[in-house]
């Protein structure tokens, strides 16, 4: 009969291969980042310290005796530096009493958990309701076990949120997340055992995501007693990890961690920034020893092979070996010689060893979490090309006993051995669960060698954004952000990489802040700016969109949104359609010519590029995920009004405008000596009627009621001029609008009905349905899709008075009446009128009604849309970020990447402690 450590396993196809996608820890000495934790490897430090006075009175259960039961004969271990009492419960929706309950290993996790997402680039709310796993490590909590003797005082969730399972089932509470969630407790290999049954879950299909993750704290005198009763730990509480002259003894260590994993192709379809990729986790047991806590070299050397033969690889193609080594005089040479027996060859020497290490010298041992240090510092390892020295050994002369077996634990840190990619990793139970961990770095990613600018070439405009959970983190953030920003880790970073990071790859909370910039000094000024302006909002606003009408149009208006494609592809569309009703200028010609050239302002161009610039904005904003609840336009911004409502088609759209431009064609041709116009005046209708009354000159009529306190009147020539003189008399403010014709007048009704039989086609009014309410400025309310389907609606708006101000008063006054009003157009001339009439009905409408601008003459078209991108997402609308910073890849096929570096997520924590 063979042997135990000669028996085989069943052959198995070569598994997937899984990427580590995120990670964060909390480790012993000072470390609260991955980038806290490389520098403590790198530069050899280790967290070893006196026992924390917070946690109890380790001098009463003190004695340097090690043959005194009922006592604790170490005072010094790896302890974290933070307050374990601290937690961020508000931020996890968790009472304050639960939170007093839970587990302070479990709420360390919550924040770790949050910290790896965060890290790698998965929003929360994409994974709520998804079927990611969870796996965690148990043991038996410290913390419970100091409350059980006080049940009178003790809260009753305790004994809920006290057991193990608690320490993943919380997690998948508190993120919704819907797959398995499982707690393991296998002692000291619980962290890879964790990690094996993440990487079944994802092999087999089960999940697509999975977080892995475990906390050790050393809270409980009675577990030190424990210990200390059976002479387990280093009576210097010092962690001697791989020393020659180790005494009997481990050294308790703290910490925590979070993993998260995806299959390989998965991350890479993704866009994920790959850490390392896992080739291989497995699993096995010692069986029946001469003790339960005795090692087996067999059955370790045994898993070490099997998992080299299912991935198919050589033992001198392993750079490192990470040993689980606690630094005891027993266990670490039975696990050297088992990693002597399947890793040599001919190809280690003593001038080219097997490097070895354990990070337990840093942080010590973290018992049922003690995996998750070694496979960070593995994959840390692997993604920065280093090897990392032990921190307890401090010359070559250490190695004397090791190079006798072509092995050698680095003193210092030196670069990775070349052409051998992978790293093995062991992680071993006490009570003999084995388990040993294959990694390699992750695929080579060639980085983007642009500027980082805009894809036009040319210094854009980019929207950072920013949230956390509460008004202190956010400021926080934004200190974190300057900080990241002037520091060395920046110098290289691209802003479109930055601007993807924090939009697209970062959880939108409640407290919102935005910043624009076109570099990264500039940034780091926004950013630290006290104009910043911080809002906490709870859902996306309702929104409405009001249409400026005819006027309003300017050369060259919203060039610089031709780079989004669907920007321009709207207007190449409207042009083509207008190039189809047989004019004889082109629409993108004339919106794009020069100012001495330009037609812009003839009203056969003007209306019909007026309404173009308005369906692009339309359609630009949809691809940033704003969409209105509701829309009203003014004169013949009711045409895009109705495009938006999905009332009418973009063909239908500009055939309306296009027939309303050639109308002024015809009256010109028809009436080629009529001289008359339009004129605002800063007045209200009480103003205005007596005056029209007393004008003799000619005709001139309300065109346009625009607000409580705006008017536009439309009338012939002479009649204006004598208006104007009337205006000057009583010192009301008034000007010329660039229209060469009286709309809404009695001026035009010898053309309405060419006008009406211009639009009566079959494809006018088809192909729609309507998707937000229409609010009529020709009938001063709102109507039914219908009624704004037939030619003499258009007439009508054509001809008769605009009830602007009683078609927005309506809005306001609705059942769900907007809370942002945005104003789509060439330039702003609602935005007075609309604020006009929030100062009459605003106290009749339940909240605030914000109202933002889209255009503005004289400034850049995408600086103004961003600033209003960047307005809308402080409101709590939610944002398309990579359409909007214009993202979405590069002509080489080139996506963002991720940026490295940033600082985990700032929390806001109160002390949540229950003492016994």
């Amino acid at each position: 009969m063979a042997g135990k450590s000669e028996r085989s396993s069943t052959a198995a196809p070569p598994p997937m291969p899984l990427a580590i996608v995120g990670m964060s820890c909390r480790m012993p000495g000072k470390v609260a980042s991955l980038d806290d934790f490389w520098n403590l490897l790198a530069n050899s430090k280790d967290g070893y310290k006196e026992f924390p006075k917070d946690r109890f009175n380790w001098e009463a259960y003190y004695h340097p005796n090690q043959a005194r039961k009922d006592s604790i004969h170490v005072k010094n271990g790896y302890f974290l530096d933070e307050d374990v009492a601290n937690f961020d419960a508000q931020f996890f929706r968790m009472n304050a009493t639960d939170a007093s309950s839970f587990d302070p290993q479990g709420r360390i996790i919550l924040e770790c958990v949050y910290e790896a997402l965060e890290n790698a680039g998965i929003p929360k709310e994409s994974v709520a309701g998804t079927k990611v796993g969870v796996f965690s490590t148990s043991n038996t909590s410290d913390y419970t076990l100091e409350l059980k003797d006080d049940t009178c005082s003790m809260p009753s969730m305790v004994g809920v949120l006290g057991h193990g399972c608690m320490l993943s089932n919380v997690v998948s509470n508190a993120f919704d997340l819907v797959g398995p969630s499982v707690s393991v407790d296998t002692a000291c290999s619980s962290a890879f055992y964790a990690l094996q049954l993440a990487a079944q879950s994802l092999r087999s299909g089960e999940t697509e995501t999975c977080i892995v993750s475990g906390c050790a704290l050393n809270l409980s005198p009675w577990r030190w007693t424990m210990l200390s009763n059976l002479t387990m730990l280093h009576p210097d509480g010092i962690s001697k990890a791989l020393d020659p002259n180790a005494d009997s003894g481990y050294a308790r260590g703290e910490g925590a961690a979070s993993i998260i994993l995806k299959p390989l192709d998965l991350a890479i379809r993704d866009n994920d920034r790959v850490h390392c990729v896992l080739s291989h986790v497995g699993v096995n047991h010692n069986g029946h020893t001469n003790g339960y806590t005795m090692p087996d070299a067999g059955l370790q050397a045994q898993l070490m092979q099997e998992m080299q033969t299912r991935i198919n690889v050589k033992p001198d193609e392993f750079g490192f070996v990470e040993a689980h080594a606690p630094g005891t005089r027993v266990g670490d040479p039975i696990e050297v010689s088992a990693i002597q027996k399947v890793f040599s060859s001919d190809a280690r020497t003593p001038e080219e060893p097997l490097l070895i290490g354990s990070v337990k010298a840093n942080v010590g041992h973290l018992e049922s979490s003690s995996g998750f240090p070694s496979l960070l510092k593995a994959a840390l390892m692997l993604k920065k090309g280093m090897v990392v020295p032990n921190a307890n050994f401090k010359d070559e002369s250490m190695n004397s006993e090791l190079k006798k077996l072509n092995m050698r634990v680095p003193i210092s840190t030196e670069p990775w051995p070349k052409d051998k990619p992978y790293v093995a990793i062991n992680n071993y139970g006490f009570g003999g669960a084995n388990a040993h961990c294959i990694m390699q770095a992750a695929p080579v990613h060639e980085p983007d060698s642009s500027p980082g600018g805009s894809t036009t070439g040319a210094e854009e405009d980019y929207l950072f954004v920013l949230s956390a959970n509460d008004e202190t983190a956010l400021a926080r953030t934004r200190e974190q952000l300057v900080q990241f920003l002037e520091s060395d880790d920046a110098t290289d970073i691209k802003m479109h990489d930055l601007a993807y990071t924090l939009g697209q790859r970062r959880s939108q909370l409640s407290w919102r802040a935005a910043v624009i910039a076109s570099d990264l000094d500039d940034l780091a000024i926004q950013t630290a700016s006290p104009r910043v302006v911080q809002r906490r909002v709870s859902r996306a606003p309702k929104i409405a969109f009001a249409f400026t009408g005819q006027g309003a149009q300017k050369f060259g208006m919203g060039r610089e949104l031709l780079q989004y494609p669907i920007f321009s592809a709207a207007l190449e569309m409207a042009s083509a359609c207008v190039e189809s009703f047989g004019a004889n200028f082109s629409l993108l010609e004339e919106l794009y010519a020069n100012e001495a050239t330009t037609r812009i302002n003839d009203a056969d161009v003007s209306q019909p590029a007026s309404t173009a610039i308005q369906i692009a904005l339309v359609d630009l904003l949809r691809s940033w995920g704003v969409e209105p609840m509701a829309v009203v336009g003014h004169s013949s911004g009711e045409v895009a009004a109705a495009y938006a409502a999905g009332i009418l088609s973009l063909p239908g759209a500009m055939r309306i405008a296009y027939a309303r431009g050639q109308m002024a064609i015809r009256i010109k041709t028809v009436q080629p000596d009529f001289k008359g116009g339009m004129m605002a005046v800063a007045a209200g209708l009480e103003d205005i009627v007596p005056l029209l009354d007393i004008i003799t000159s000619g005709i001139v009529v309300v065109g346009c009621e625009n607000s409580p306190k705006s008017i536009t009147v439309s009338g012939e020539e002479s009649a204006l001029e004598e208006l104007e003189t009337l205006l000057e008399e009583d010192g009301l403010p008034h000007r010329r609008l660039a229209v060469p014709f009286p709309y809404h007048s009695p001026f035009l009704e010898p053309y309405i009905d060419q006008y009406e039989e211009d639009i009566c086609t079959s494809d006018t009014f088809s192909g729609t349905q309507q998707k937000a309410e229409y609010f009529s400025a020709m009938a001063g309310r709102r109507v039914e899709a219908a009624a704004v389907q037939k030619p003499s609606y258009w007439a009508n708006s054509a001809k008769f008075r605009v009830r602007f101000t009683s078609a927005m008063t309506a809005l306001l006054k609705s059942k769900t009446p907007p809370e942002v009003i945005i104003e789509v157009g060439p330039n702003p001339t609602l935005l007075g009128g609309i604020k006009s009439i929030l100062k009459v009905v605003g106290k009749q409408v339940p909240h605030t009604v914000e109202v933002l601008a889209s255009l503005q003459h004289g400034g850049n078209a995408r600086t103004a849309m961003v600033k209003l991108a960047a307005s809308l997402f402080g409101f709590g609308q939610g944002l398309d970020l990579e359409q909007i910073n214009i993202l979405g890849g590069k002509e080489d096929g080139s996506r963002p990447q991720l940026v490295d570096g940033l600082k985990p997520y700032p929390w806001t924590r109160s002390r949540y402690w229950i003492e016994s």
